[in-house]
């Protein structure tokens, strides 16, 4: 089990979140510093499936069952990011809010006057709280995480945003034609506070943060999910809740903080 901490919550009307600033705080102003003077860091994600580094197209990642997969689309949306000091002290990263879409290589977020310091890793929330969630998406300026056009993960017609979209194609282990598979994580049923775990200091200079999201995460330990078997679709709602819940306790070893440059 990997250093990965979460507390986990399902229920309708879950108030999550304090709330957060808007966007561009004052500690992300460079105020024309020279670099070397300057705290930089850059939050990075990478996708992985298991030992291999995620990528799109191929059918090239093969679940333990021998189902194999070709991923699409892996986005998600995460809120109230937070760095931890040593006394669980937080910083929080800009406003809070992350979007990373993997393939469209949006993996990172830059931020300016960081706290010196040491740190003893890093919180977030999967989803949003539900006065952001179910609120109006036009507020958010264009490169804003939650700016619909900028991440395409507002389901307009149910409302509220997805939280997690993975969508590809998969080969049974029989062999055979292709099909597709599609998991769109929403509602406030899937909210979920995660705390990793990892030692890093924080300096006057530029730091890169990593973290990485592992895709097979979503279809093992506890729950071995087979297309197959259990399906290969759930978009949250109606007789499909069984299997996203099934994919979000998977999820509990989803992220690990694999280090600082």
């Amino acid at each position: 089990m990997k250093k990965l901490l979460f507390l986990a919550t399902i229920g309708t009307g879950f108030a999550l979140l304090q709330s957060c600033e808007r966007e561009t705080p004052p500690t992300d102003k460079p105020d024309n510093k020279p670099a070397d003077t300057i705290a930089m860091l850059s939050l990075k994600f990478k996708p992985v499936f298991g030992g291999q580094t995620l990528t799109f197209g191929g059918m090239d990642f093969t679940k333990s069952d021998g189902e194999k997969m070709q991923f699409d689309q892996f986005k998600i949306l995460l809120s109230d990011f937070n760095l931890i000091r040593p006394d669980n002290s937080k910083v929080k990263l800009g406003d809070g809010f992350v979007y990373a879409d993997f393939k469209a290589g949006i993996v990172s977020t830059k931020h300016i006057n960081m706290p010196e310091g040491d740190y003893k890793g890093v919180s977030f929330v999967i989803g949003l709280d539900s006065a952001t969630n179910h609120g109006d998406p036009a507020v958010w300026p264009a490169e804003h995480p939650l700016n619909p056009l900028h991440n395409g993960l507002h389901w307009g017609w149910a409302g509220g945003y997805i939280f997690s979209m993975l969508d590809g194609n998969y080969v049974p282990a029989a062999g055979g034609s292709s099909r597709a598979f599609s998991f769109h994580m929403a509602t406030m049923r899937y909210i979920r506070r995660y705390t990793v775990d990892g030692n890093f200091t924080i300096t006057k200079r530029k730091h890169t943060l990593n973290v990485q999201i592992d895709a097979l995460e979503y279809f093992q330990n506890p729950h071995a999910i087979s297309f197959v078997r259990d399906g290969g679709m759930s978009h949250s709602t109606g007789s499909e809740i069984g299997l996203m819940d099934r994919i979000f306790t998977n999820m509990e070893d989803f992220a690990t903080l694999k280090n600082i440059e």
